[in-house]
């Protein structure tokens, strides 16, 4: 039961230690000079999670300087939120081929073995 939530927390994580650096590049397709971007406007370790990030950006006063913000946390929760499903996915793909081949021996070893499941064959 604990497991989940620590995959889900550790996919966002990742993904958020990489939203300085789609700031950079979303502020630089923007032409926004990365002088603009010095002064912390939104510190990230600060925050606890990504409403208040977002909360954060939205007071940025610059409305360039805000998209860029914008752009890279919805870049950067593109790619947490991508990875989450996929993994997801593929662990429900594997969950299921599981149940499959295990019903698909169970019912060979009955009709080997019969109903009642002796292990002993006669």
């Amino acid at each position: 039961m604990t497991l989940g939530p620590t995959i889900f927390a550790g996919f966002l994580t990742r993904s958020m230690v990489r939203f300085p650096q789609q700031v950079m590049a979303a502020a630089h397709q923007r032409g926004i000079a990365p002088t603009a971007l010095k002064r912390p406007l939104v510190n990230t370790s600060q925050l606890g999670s990504f409403g208040s990030v977002s909360q954060s950006i939205h007071h940025i006063a610059e409305p360039a300087v805000r998209a860029a913000f914008v752009t890279a946390l919805h870049e950067v929760l593109k790619t947490g939120f991508g990875h989450l499903f996929g993994t997801s996915g593929a662990i429900a793909s594997l969950s299921i081929l599981a149940v499959a081949a295990a019903g698909g021996h169970r019912r060979r070893y009955r009709e080997t073995y019969g109903q009642g499941g002796s292990s002993i064959p006669e």
